[in-house]
């Protein structure tokens, strides 16, 4: 069984055992759909019998747990069959998730505190996404993603320029920052290493591009 999270339901597990009706050398791989996957009912000869799986680095193994007989849990399952026992081993995994939230301020410049702008990721949840702000801040909600890197590309709106990228880790697991070669860059990425626990927080902020007006007024003649 996987335990939703991160946005995963299932996946593929590949388990190891001393019963030869499972498959070659008693290896077998289970394919979850909508969370569970099992092996087919078999009969085999009473005796001693373990079963373990071989965790994905992305997964926890959360529990493991036996009906029909006494097991001993131990990373993998160890069994004792009697005559007549019908036992089902039940694996339940959960994702190795993290946190991740985008977060957008404008610095006010000629009057302007507000925007709309355009970012690109490559996290699932996300996607392709618009920001707008209100009163000079704007964020995506919270996200649960699974472990990985995930980069965020921000489109810098004509007439604006990107000041600064930041992600920071607010459970302090890690913190990246990001370094602009020149401020204006018309596009930036974050790259964001969220690991188990963490809660990334990466921010991009931006400010209006303002120019300086004078306006003179001569006279030419006329009463003093």
């Amino acid at each position: 069984n996987v335990v939703a999270a991160g946005g995963i339901t299932d996946g593929s597990f590949m388990f190891s055992s001393n019963i030869d009706a499972f498959g070659e050398e008693g290896s077998f791989i289970l394919e979850t759909e909508n969370g569970t996957a099992s092996t087919e009912t078999v009969e085999i000869p009473t005796g001693s019998y373990n079963v373990t799986e071989g965790v994905p680095v992305d997964y926890n193994l959360t529990s493991i747990a036996c009906t029909g007989t006494e097991a001993s849990v131990d990373g993998g399952v160890y069994l004792q069959l009697q005559k007549g026992d019908i036992v089902v081993c039940t694996f339940t995994n959960t994702p190795r998730v993290g946190k991740i939230t985008v977060v957008k301020n404008v610095v006010e410049a000629g009057g302007v505190t507000d925007g709309t702008f355009g970012f690109t990721s490559d996290i699932d949840l996300l996607g392709d996404f618009n920001l707008t702000t209100e009163n000079g801040t704007a964020s995506t909600e919270t996200l649960e993603v699974p472990v990985g890197e995930y980069a965020i590309d921000e489109i810098v709106p004509e007439g604006w320029n990107l000041n600064s990228v930041s992600c920071v880790d607010l459970n302090d697991v890690n913190d990246d920052e990001v370094e602009l070669d020149s401020v204006g860059v018309q596009a930036a990425s974050a790259e964001a290493n969220v690991t188990e626990g963490s809660d990334i927080v990466c921010t991009f902020e931006n400010e209006r591009e303002t120019l300086t007006i004078q306006v003179i007024e001569n006279s030419i003649g006329g009463d003093d």
